[in-house]
């Protein structure tokens, strides 16, 4: 369970039409997680979501594009 407090809550609604990752770094900052381990996460988040990726055992597809069919 997440507890926020009101100060994180109105840093969350000030963000509100800011991108997602503005968002959680309010909320972390909020929660007192220093810079430093906000860059890790969102880098880690990020390399995670590159084609080709491994993520457990899955990996993120690379968009190829898809062949074309003809139907006669």
């Amino acid at each position: 369970m997440l507890i926020v407090d009101q100060e994180a809550t109105a840093l969350l609604a000030a963000t509100a039409k800011a991108d997602p990752e503005a968002k959680i770094r309010a909320l972390w900052t909020a929660q007192g997680v220093p810079e430093e381990m906000q860059n890790a996460l969102v880098a880690g988040i990020a390399a995670k979501g590159q084609p080709g990726a491994q993520v457990g055992p899955f990996t993120i597809p690379v968009n190829k594009p898809a062949p074309l069919m003809f139907v006669l």
